[in-house]
């Protein structure tokens, strides 16, 4: 494959890919500010208790897994993509 058959090739792949990342940088924000939301509303409350420190790790935690479960869902929606488009290789 010469040097421009590799740039027409790309040059596809930016119309599909490009609203892709923008879809995820959205779902990306939306996702984290609703995370941060929930957060200062838990911790705001929770300052008030006597075991501070353990219900902040116990947040700290559930922050963590749910930003991991975020990008969980962005890497879908690029499998999604991939398997629509037909860009997975055969095995």
């Amino acid at each position: 494959m010469n040097l421009v058959a590799v740039g027409n090739y790309w040059h596809g792949n930016w119309v599909w890919s490009l609203p892709l990342i923008v879809l995820n940088v959205v779902i990306h924000v939306f996702g984290l500010v609703f995370i941060n939301e929930r957060v200062i509303s838990v911790l705001s409350g929770a300052m008030e208790h006597r075991r501070f420190a353990g219900m902040f790790a116990v947040i700290m935690g559930v922050t963590a897994l749910l930003a991991t479960v975020l990008l969980a869902l962005e890497a879908g929606v690029w499998a999604a993509a991939y398997r629509l488009l037909g860009a997975m290789p055969e095995n």
